[in-house]
């Protein structure tokens, strides 16, 4: 905010009654008056009159016609989602309103599901995508976020690769209550993708972070698929742990199995002169039974050079 020496004073004054304020303010010289940022008329106008387009165009516009306005992008993007509401806003609720709108799209695959208690879900396809890809989607990927909207509600995102490429498949959108049972999110979303599964029933690899929903989700839905972390989220793991001063928990197999069955409980990696061999590589996962272990091979190997004096 810009200053002038306009010799200002601000004295206010409160009685010992307490029930009022005497202010005043006086300026010996009147400086610039402050700007108004409200929206104009006309531009009002223009971008109701231009409500179909998306807001960065609508901007590209604005700014052709009035190259040096104090007006920002933010305000023309609120006010096409203000006077674009009657378009997507069916009732003041916004989980009601967005269950009216899929119904009555024909571009989405709404998924029925169980009710549990202490949960909302909202879930659906994007009818185009599953119908192009059908059998021909191999990976199949899910990501979540979280308090995408006022109501703080998770959304999971379902992906496809194509010609390596990501196309979504559907989202689901959920949030839960302390009312509700355990495992009741891990249910609902096996839900939804065993219902993906009768659009996409080739899926051979599934894809997640380590949220425990999402592995659940997918090895219950998908039992036949091979399910691994993304290479983004292994990477991003590996550098924050390696980034970390305090040395790791110690990794019981047992444990791990425990949580995950389809884990090896006997897998530890081999040692051989200082290279670490993973348990299996790439190749075996086209041979039957590779992923068996072989309790010959593991084995712990340490060689300790002898030291002269």
């Amino acid at each position: 905010m810009k200053r002038f020496e306009c010799g200002g004073r601000l004295h206010i004054s409160i009685p010992h009654d307490g029930q009022h304020a005497h202010v005043h303010l006086y300026h010996e010289l009147a400086h610039d008056a402050y700007c108004n940022i409200e929206v104009p008329d006309d531009i009002k106008q223009f971008v109701y009159e231009n409500r179909h387009m998306m807001p960065s165009a609508i901007w590209s516009e604005v700014l052709k016609k009035h190259p040096n306005t104090e007006l920002e992008q933010w305000q023309i993007a609120r006010l096409w989602a203000t006077l674009s509401q009657d378009k997507w806003r069916r009732t003041d609720d916004q989980v009601d309103s967005a269950r009216a709108l899929l119904e009555e799209s024909d571009d989405a695959i709404v998924i029925p599901l169980d009710e549990e208690p202490g949960v909302t879900l909202i879930a659906f396809l994007i009818k185009e995508c599953v119908e192009g890809l059908n059998h021909g989607v191999v990976e199949l990927a899910m990501d979540s976020t979280w308090k995408t909207n006022a109501l703080g509600y998770e959304t999971y995102g379902l992906i496809a690769e194509a010609n390596g490429q990501s196309i979504p498949l559907g989202f689901i959108l959920t949030t839960s209550t302390t009312d509700a049972q355990s495992g009741a999110k891990d249910r609902l979303l096996q839900q939804c993708l065993r219902a993906l599964t009768t659009w996409c029933p080739n899926a051979r690899f599934t894809l997640s972070d380590k949220d425990t929903s999402e592995i659940n989700a997918c090895r219950a839905a998908l039992p036949t698929a091979k399910h691994q972390l993304c290479y983004w989220h292994t990477i991003r793991y590996l550098e924050q742990r390696l980034g970390e001063s305090k040395p790791p928990a110690f990794y019981d197999a047992r444990l791990a199995h425990q949580e995950f069955d389809f884990i090896d409980p006997t897998w530890v990696p081999g040692v051989h002169n200082g290279h670490v061999n993973e348990g299996f590589t790439a190749d075996d996962t086209e041979r039957p039974g590779a992923f068996e272990p072989d309790l010959d091979a593991l084995q712990v190997c340490l060689h300790f050079p002898m030291l002269n004096d």
